[in-house]
């Protein structure tokens, strides 16, 4: 694989936001692979006085314009080369990647921004609708549904709003799985990270009472996480 290394760094040749008769400068992602190099925006969009930078990367007590992300932004900033990392060690050894360029560096940033870095919640329900509808038969049933929350809560939607009860007519492996995605969604909070998961979901599955069938859903999950049917839409 090579070696991966990710850090944080302060691009001071744009021009700062100036807060308070301060500079504050956009951190950006230093990413090498087999010592190539390339770098982005940080995804937390943090920014921070040379100063402060240096506090940060020394490991002090640092003040810093969180402007995105909103909740946990801090927490996430502080991770995100970490993750990352992981990210692109995750994509490298599944796709047995063995070339390494800047273009395919580029390829899979697009992915661990659009996918791993994400919420857990929206990536997850997203690739399990589309494992779902990769069964030509099914993807007629779902068609109409929402996919951008669970089936349980299209469920519930249906009978709160139009005092419909389609629960008899969906596939009971399809309402064992529902259950189970909700049931790891609530065990993982709101503001868990994707990358987390894909390399957790097996040792948090294995500990979480409630989840029918726990070996079935595991391949299921490794399946989900392993052929990325989040890029067939």
């Amino acid at each position: 694989m090579g070696k991966i290394t990710v850090k944080h760094y302060l691009n001071t040749k744009v021009q700062p936001e100036v807060i308070n008769d301060e500079n504050y400068y956009p951190v950006y992602i230093q990413i090498t692979i087999n010592r190539k190099t390339t770098a982005y925006r940080s995804i937390s969009l943090t920014e921070l006085t040379e100063i402060q930078f240096n506090k940060y990367i020394q490991g002090y007590e640092y003040k810093a314009n969180f402007t995105g992300l909103g909740v946990s932004v801090k927490e996430y900033f502080e991770k995100e080369p970490e993750r990352i990392k992981k990210a692109f060690e995750y994509i490298i050894r599944h796709f047995k990647i063995n070339k390494i360029n800047k273009n395919n560096i580029s390829n899979m940033w697009s992915w661990v921004n659009e996918l791993f870095l994400m919420w857990t919640n929206r990536e997850l329900i997203k690739s399990m609708w589309n494992y779902i509808e990769c069964d030509a038969t099914k993807e007629k049933i779902y068609k109409p549904f929402n996919t951008e929350c669970s089936l349980n809560d299209c469920i519930k939607s249906l009978n709160k709003n139009f005092d419909i009860d389609i629960k008899n007519k969906i596939p009971i492996e399809d309402l064992e799985l529902w259950d189970n995605t909700d049931l790891l969604l609530k065990h993982f909070g709101k503001h868990s990270i994707y990358i987390d998961f894909v390399c957790n979901y097996k040792y948090e599955i294995e500990k979480l009472k409630g989840i029918k069938n726990k070996e079935r859903f595991i391949e299921i999950i490794k399946d989900v996480t392993e052929n990325f049917y989040m890029f067939s839409d």
